[in-house]
């Protein structure tokens, strides 16, 4: 194996074309990176997206992985917002 994709497709009611996919995870191992796996891998979901009706696609990452982060914005994605976590206890 050398990596994968999951996806899922949400509904916002609000929107014209209310489904929007969503890259839950996203990793290609290592050895294999900057190779074009991950594109293939995301392309072939982005395609499948495309074919469910949805007209958008959001991800996320954490702030300090900038591997992630340029890979995400080589394929055209820009920063929409913040998001904030705390742990308790």
């Amino acid at each position: 194996t050398i990596g994968f994709i999951i996806g899922s497709i949400t509904v916002d009611e609000d929107l014209v074309n209310g489904s929007i996919g969503k890259i839950e995870d996203w990793f290609v191992e290592k050895e294999f990176r900057s190779q074009g796996a991950g594109m293939l891998l995301y392309k072939t979901l982005e395609n499948w997206f495309i074919e469910k009706g949805c007209d958008q696609v959001e991800s996320d990452t954490w702030a300090e992985n900038e591997i992630s982060i340029k890979a995400h914005q080589k394929l055209g994605f820009t920063i929409t917002g913040v998001q904030f976590g705390k742990k308790l206890g």
